[in-house]
């Protein structure tokens, strides 16, 4: 292929996915306001700060800005309402508030989520920020509160994955030695296991992107074909008339 087209494509599906992470952004949205619960609530703001950390609104800063600060209220409200879901929903206000760049009330709001418990957001948020300044005390004993909070394997792997890299170490076991027994061969297998989903779904992108190509340069040429039958039959028909009409009866 190409490398111009490669590019092209490249960038096309780019803006794709940008375009669907906020579609899916204003699907959230739109199913909070017809039922606007803590839950509902809950999954626009991880929708709006997963796209946000994805680059969707790269190009679209004052309508990821005008949306935060339409939900940060409901994120309050329904954090008064809902004691079960309060530290997620505190802990998401505050991510929301560094993405705009409200760092203070940002830091406030998730220091506030860390004291009333263990969450993931909150997590994902400091974890960074602490190995930023080589703090890997404070690392370890953040990942080691927040580790057993979680009960999904999908968010214990994203919390090592975020732990593992703010610490610093030379190795994964020494990244991970305030890790419950168990914890590190958890690690590495599921590192693996994403590691060979993701070569498998590369190559077969790769081989459907292929065969369109190939398939659209068939295509091209067969309709080049036809198109150089049609200017011949039409020259063929044309010099006939030419003799017909020259030649004696």
């Amino acid at each position: 292929m190409p490398i111009v087209v490669g590019a092209a494509i490249a960038l096309s599906a780019v803006g794709c996915a940008a375009f669907m992470a906020r579609d899916d952004v204003a699907v959230a949205r739109s199913a909070w306001r017809a039922s606007p619960t803590p839950a509902r609530v809950q999954a626009y703001a991880q929708m709006l700060h997963g796209a946000f950390a994805a680059n969707a609104y790269a190009h679209h800063a004052a309508e990821f800005r005008q949306q935060v600060l339409e939900v940060l209220p409901a994120l309050a409200d329904a954090a008064r309402s809902d004691a079960p879901r309060a530290a997620t929903l505190v802990g998401y206000g505050g991510t929301l508030l560094l993405d705009v760049g409200r760092a203070q009330e940002g830091w406030a709001e998730l220091g506030r989520s860390m004291a009333m418990g263990p969450t993931l957001v909150s997590a994902m948020a400091v974890v960074p920020a602490w190995g930023e300044r080589n703090r890997s005390d404070n690392v370890a004993a953040i990942c080691a509160r927040t580790l057993p909070a979680l009960g999904r394997a999908d968010d214990r792997f994203r919390l090592l994955e975020v732990c593992v890299r703010s610490m610093h170490a030379s190795s994964d076991a020494a990244a991970l030695a305030w890790a419950p027994a168990g914890t590190l061969a958890f690690y590495r297998a599921e590192r693996g296991r994403r590691a060979a989903a993701l070569a498998n779904q590369r190559s077969a992108d790769m081989t459907q992107t292929m065969d369109s190509t190939t398939q659209s340069i068939l295509a091209n040429q067969a309709a080049q074909q036809a198109s150089d039958l049609a200017n011949q039959a039409a020259m063929d028909a044309s010099q006939q008339a030419v003799q017909m009409a020259t030649s004696p009866p």
